[in-house]
C-alpha cells in the first residue's frame, strides 16, 4: 500500500531528474504513472473518509453493518492482488 509520504519522495526523485541525462520518455511515463497512482489514492482516501463520517453518524447496528462491509471489501481487494 502506498502512502502520501512515499509518493512525495518518489515524485521528488523523478522531478529531480527532469533536465538531466536521465530525462527520457521512460521518466515521463513514470511521472504519468505516479500521477495516476496519486489520483487513485486520493479517490480511495476520499471514499474512506466519507465512510468514516457515515459510521460516526450511524446507529450501533448500522456501524456493525458498515464495518462488515468494509471488512468484506478489504478481503476482496487482498484476493485480487
Amino acid at each position: 500500500m502506498l502512502c502520501i509520504g512515499l509518493i512525495a519522495q518518489r515524485c521528488q526523485r523523478l522531478v529531480d531528474q527532469i533536465g538531466t541525462a536521465q530525462d527520457t520518455s521512460n521518466l515521463t511515463s513514470q511521472i504519468q504513472e505516479l500521477q495516476h497512482t496519486t489520483n487513485e489514492l486520493v479517490k480511495t482516501t476520499n471514499s474512506q473518509l466519507k465512510a468514516l463520517a457515515e459510521i460516526k453518524s450511524s446507529s450501533p447496528v448500522e456501524k456493525v453493518s458498515i464495518k462488515l462491509e468494509a471488512l468484506s471489501a478489504g478481503m476482496q481487494l487482498v484476493g485480487e492482488v
